[in-house]
């Protein structure tokens, strides 16, 4: 998906998948339903729930997938390099952490 705008609304159905290509920061707010998201580099999946947002800091591959069926908004934001967090892959409002398992 290539956004063209500023911010976009999408809806997912329940297990939906939605896989997009970053390049800048981009604010993930999760207006219904509940959202995993994986992004490439970065070591935990996060879920959102309705009210929750996330900042997706690193550029590359995401992952978004509906856990219930919902709405969100996609925002890109301005290029503002924050030195607290520029070495992590993502900031969020409450979302809990979700470990990788790795098939042994």
């Amino acid at each position: 998906m290539h956004i063209e705008s500023r911010s976009i609304f999408v809806h997912l159905s329940r297990r939906e998948l939605l896989v997009i290509e970053i390049e800048r920061e981009l604010k993930v707010h999760c207006l219904d339903g509940s959202l995993w998201i994986t992004q490439h580099m970065v070591n935990a999946d996060i879920v959102v729930e309705a009210g929750q947002s996330l900042v997706l800091k690193r550029p590359g591959a995401v992952v978004l997938q509906a856990l219930k069926a919902g709405k969100m908004l996609l925002t890109v934001q301005e290029a503002t390099p924050n030195p607290i967090h520029r070495e992590v892959g993502t900031t969020c409002s409450s979302p809990r952490a979700v470990p990788l398992i790795s098939a042994a």
